[in-house]
C-alpha cells in the first residue's frame, strides 16, 4: 500500500461498504461491490476483486438472488451479531460483552446506524470510523490523537470483530441454499482477517 494515509483511507471505505452489503437490497450490494471492486483493484487485492466481481455478476443476473437474507439474518439462522457466537455456551457474559461494545463507541461519539451494538454492520461501522480518525489525527500531525485511534481499532477487533466474524461465514455456508451470502460472507471474512488492510 502506497502509504499510511492511503491505507486507512482504504480500510475506512472497505468497512462502511462492507456494511452496506449486508443487505436484503440487490442494488445496494451491487453499489456497494463495484464501489469495493474500484478500491481493491487500486490496491492489487486480486482475490477480493474477483470475489466482488462475482457477487455484483449474481446479483445482476438473478433477480431471485437475495432472497434467503431475512431466513438466513433476520430470523436467525445465521444471526449477525457477536454475542450469539461468542456468548453461546455462557449467556451471562452478553451482557459484559455488549456494555464493552457499547463502552468503545460512547468513547468515539458513534451514534450506530445498525442494530444491537454487536452487530457486525455496526462493529465494522465503528472501525470505519477509527479509521477515519485516525487518518485525520495522521494528516493533522497529531500523533497522540493517532495513537489512541490505532490502539482503540486493534483492542476492538482483536476483542470483537476478529473473534467471530469466521463464525458467521461458516454458518451462512451451513444454511444457505443459493451462492450470494456465502460468496457475501467470505469476502467479509477475507476483509476482516486480512492482517495488512486491518492492523
Amino acid at each position: 500500500m502506497e502509504s499510511d494515509a492511503s491505507r486507512l483511507a482504504a480500510a475506512a471505505a472497505i468497512c462502511n461498504l462492507m456494511a452496506e452489503s449486508l443487505t436484503g437490497n440487490r442494488q445496494v450490494i451491487y453499489d456497494a461491490m463495484s464501489s469495493l471492486k474500484r478500491i481493491f483493484a487500486a490496491l492489487g487485492m486480486s482475490q477480493e476483486y474477483m470475489l466482488a466481481d462475482e457477487i455484483a455478476t449474481l446479483v445482476e443476473s438473478d433477480e431471485s438472488a437475495a432472497s434467503e437474507y431475512v431466513r438466513l439474518f433476520e430470523m436467525g439462522v445465521a444471526p449477525t451479531c457477536e454475542t450469539s457466537y461468542t456468548c453461546a455456551g455462557n449467556p451471562e457474559l452478553k451482557t459484559y460483552e455488549m456494555a464493552d461494545i457499547a463502552g468503545f463507541y460512547r468513547a468515539f461519539s458513534l451514534k450506530q446506524a445498525y442494530g444491537t451494538p454487536d452487530d457486525i454492520r455496526a462493529e465494522l461501522e465503528f472501525m470505519a470510523l477509527l479509521f477515519v480518525k485516525e487518518l485525520i489525527a495522521v494528516r493533522d500531525s497529531d500523533s497522540e490523537s493517532a495513537e489512541v485511534c490505532r490502539d482503540a481499532r486493534r483492542k476492538f477487533y482483536g476483542e470483537h470483530l476478529s473473534r467471530w466474524v469466521e463464525n458467521l461465514a461458516d454458518r451462512v455456508v451451513e444454511n444457505s441454499s443459493k451462492p450470494l451470502y456465502t460468496r457475501l460472507t467470505k469476502l467479509l471474512k477475507m476483509v476482516v482477517l486480512n492482517g495488512e488492510l486491518m492492523g
